[in-house]
Formats: structure tokens, sequence, C-alpha cells
């Protein structure tokens, strides 16, 4: 694995954050837009990557490798949620949390990364003629979204939710199980497809937009948070925080994750996904979530804002080392675990 790549993805990703938070500072990208603009995203400009990915993969010849992903998807924020959960139970002088609702932020901070506008530029980087890596995130992504309506969001507002299940139903979800029957069923898109090509063709330029669209919000998002002094920067409890957030989301999970996917020979997709998505940083819809949930939302602000900016460092280290792994370790390493 040459490390051209892996930097070119997570250098483009660092540029187009700062972009956003520039474009939010001079006024071009306006809060008045942000909603109409991430539903376009949600509702057009994703479904139409998802869908393109998973038509333009062979499903059929590896149906148990995908079959996997999304247990493990919903399993790796489960596993998080459990291990922070005896962090935030230790005394207030060691974590620097002060009461319930800022305990609560932290477990879904630290436990839920970006999963989805994050690695796909990623992927795309790494794998440009191989759509079943891009098909394999999408569907992995289907076990993470069940985790945040079945787990984090019922932790942050102390409960399961009326009607959750309808936001589970979202049109990414429902896209990624229509692709999915779709290309079983033995429609492709592609060369060799059977989906007319001008059709094709619009769907995946269409979808091409998502790529860069979501990290231009979450730089302006970042803005935001700074802007309104979310972030209290003259304070040492904001660097405590964030050295925990550090500490969970660029060095034990990354570590523990990539474990995982060393445990696994044999399921290269399952693996190559786990070191992706290892180093990802905290997910930007936890702020959302303390606003309507209930939370913290300066715990919220400063560990997306850490865990965000620091994303290159830190996804270069541990995808490079995750990839050099895989290839020294082929056969995994249940040998060394007995």
């Amino acid at each position: 694995m040459m490390i051209e790549p892996v930097l070119n993805a997570t250098l483009m990703i660092f540029f187009l954050i700062i972009l956003g938070g520039f474009l939010r500072h001079i006024r071009v990208l306006r809060q008045e837009a942000d909603t109409s603009t991430m539903s376009l995203c949600l509702n057009v400009l994703y479904p139409c990557l998802i869908f393109s990915k998973i038509m333009s993969a062979p499903l059929k010849e590896n149906l148990a490798a995908y079959g996997m992903l999304p247990i493990f998807g919903f399993c790796s924020v489960l596993a998080a949620m459990f291990v922070v959960r005896f962090f935030v139970a230790l005394p207030q002088w060691f974590t620097q949390l002060e009461n319930d609702a800022e305990k609560r932020t932290f477990l879904s901070t630290a436990s839920l990364f970006n999963y989805g506008y994050v690695p796909i530029p990623i992927i795309q980087f790494l794998y440009p003629d191989k759509p079943e890596y891009a098909a394999a995130l999408f569907i992995f992504i289907l076990g993470i979204e069940l985790s945040v309506w079945l787990c984090i969001v019922p932790y942050l507002a102390g409960g399961l939710q009326k009607g959750w299940w309808k936001k589970v139903l979202s049109t990414p979800f429902l896209t990624i199980f229509l692709a999915i029957f779709l290309n079983l069923a033995g429609f492709r898109m592609g060369e060799d497809g059977n989906i007319p090509q001008c059709l094709a063709r619009t769907i995946e330029s269409i979808g091409l937009a998502q790529i860069t669209m979501p990290l231009i919000f979450i730089g302006a998002m970042i803005f935001d948070q700074v802007a309104e002094r979310h972030v209290d920067f003259t304070c040492f409890r904001t660097y405590a925080v964030m050295g925990w957030t550090l500490f969970f989301r660029a060095f034990f999970f990354p570590a523990l994750m990539i474990l995982a996917a060393l445990c696994l020979p044999g399921n290269p997709l399952l693996q190559h996904i786990l070191v992706i998505q290892a180093p990802m940083p905290t997910a930007m819809l936890i702020i959302m979530f303390t606003q309507i949930y209930g939370g913290s939302s300066s715990v919220a602000a400063i560990a997306i804002l850490t865990t965000n900016l620091l994303t290159p460092l830190i996804a270069v280290f541990w995808i490079l080392l995750g990839m050099r792994l895989l290839e020294m370790f082929p056969a995994g390493i249940g040998f060394l675990l007995g």
C-alpha cells in the first residue's frame, strides 16, 4: 500500500473541511441554506452514490463476506459504548466530565465515528476501479445506522424514542436495500451492465457530488461551533476532554479495530473496511443529537473539532499501518492468540 493515495485522500478531506470553514466565514456558505442543501445531500446525492457503487459490484460472488459487514458495523459501535461506559464512571477529577449530560455526550462522541462522509473519499482514492469496496462500505453502514437509533440515541435520550424505526428507514438506508435487491436480481451498472448507460452515467455523476459536499459542510459546522463559543480554549477542562477524546478516537479504538481486522483472515473486504473506518473522527451527528435529545453541546463540539481537524494525520498513520499489517499477516494473527 503506497503512501501517496492515502495521503492524497486524507489531505483532500482536510482541505475541504478548511474550505468549508472559510466559506462560512466570508458568508458564501450561509446558515440559511444549510437545511435545504443537506436535505439534497441526504435524499438525492448520497442515494445516487450508494446506488451507483452497489450496482457496479459483483455481490453474488462473495455473499458471505458482504453478509458479515452490517453485523460488524453494529458491533463496532456497541463495543465502543461498552468500553467508554467504564471510563465515564470514573471520578470527575480524572475524566473532567462534570455531570450526567456530559458523560452521556462523551460516551456518544467517543463511540460513534464518522462512518460515511469521511471514509467515502478515502475509498475512492484507494480503490478507484474496485466498486466492491465502496459497496462494502455502504453495506457496513447498515449496521451502524441501526446502532445509532437502537443504542446511541436511546442512551442520550434516556430510552428508546417513539417512532425510532422511521428514523432508521431513511432514504440512504432504503437505497442500500433496493440496490442490493436489484443487484442480486441480475441488474448491473457499468460497461458490461444491463442498465442503460445514459441512466447509469446520470446517477453516477449526481452521486460524485456527495464525495465533496458534506466535507465542506463539516468545515462550516466546525466554524459555527468555534464562532458560537461552544469551545472555551481558556479552560483546562477543554484540553482534558480533547485529550481523552483523542485517546479513544485516535489511539485506542483504531488499534482495536485493526486488531479485529487481523483476526478475520479470508474476508479482505471486511478487513479493509475495518482498517479504513478505524481512525475516523467523531460523527457530526452528535451535535444535532445533543440539541434534540439532550446532552452537552460543548463536549460534543470539543470532540468534533479535535478529531475532525486531526483526521489527516491520524488516518494516514493508522491506515498505512493497518494495510501493512494485513500484507504481513495474510493468514491473520490467530496463531499468536493461541
